[in-house]
């Protein structure tokens, strides 16, 4: 029986940050080409919390020589990753109405994951496990655990929905149920299948 489903954020929650959307943005931001961008790790320590916000744009600056002086608050705010996916939303919302837990799993800046908090994108999901909180990153397979910790359910009694394919083998070696989220229609579909299927409900 499935008692958890949990969503990513980006690509799932939001249409917008998805894959490469953040790197993007600052191609655009500081008008530096996309593929001399030299940022990889650095999204990696952001994303885990290692380094500051304010850090990880000083960085970003001195390894592109970049002299543009950057308002911190305005840059995370104008990001593209508060666009709300209504009917994933609405999905979440009949599933904790049938008793089935529904849970956050991302990989998320802390400023954005605060902006985040204070809009309510968050709201009605327990638990919110989040990347730079844990010190953890998708796909490392601890920070899975942690997940299934916090839910306190078995592997076999959880669904997770991601739009990155790289996470689907962690979370099936654990026995968790994977949806590789394409479109909203899609989700909806593979979940409802999933539950008629485990729980013998029809939606």
């Amino acid at each position: 029986m499935i008692k958890a489903v949990v969503f990513d954020f980006g690509g799932v929650l939001s249409t917008g940050g998805t894959l490469g959307s953040g790197k993007k943005y600052i191609s655009e931001y500081f008008d530096i080409p996309f593929e001399k961008l030299n940022t990889d790790d650095l999204y990696a320590e952001l994303r885990k919390g290692k380094i500051s916000s304010k850090k990880f744009l000083e960085f970003v600056k001195s390894r592109h020589d970049i002299q543009k002086d950057v308002d911190h608050e305005h840059f995370w705010r104008n990001q593209n990753i508060f666009n709300r996916n209504e009917k994933v939303y609405k999905l979440a919302k009949l599933l904790r109405k049938l008793g089935i837990k529904t849970a956050i799993f991302s990989n998320v800046f802390q400023p954005s994951s605060k902006l985040l908090r204070e809009k309510g994108y968050y709201h009605g999901f327990d638990p919110v496990v989040l990347s730079h909180e844990e010190g953890l990153e998708k796909p490392d397979s601890d920070f899975f655990k942690i997940l299934l910790k916090k839910l306190n359910c078995k592997p076999t009694q959880v669904v997770l929905i991601d739009d990155q394919e790289k996470n689907q083998l962690p979370a099936t070696k654990l026995g968790i149920h994977f949806i590789l989220a394409v479109n909203a229609e899609q989700i909806s579909a593979d979940v409802k299948k999933i539950l008629e299927i485990k729980n013998k409900i029809i939606l």
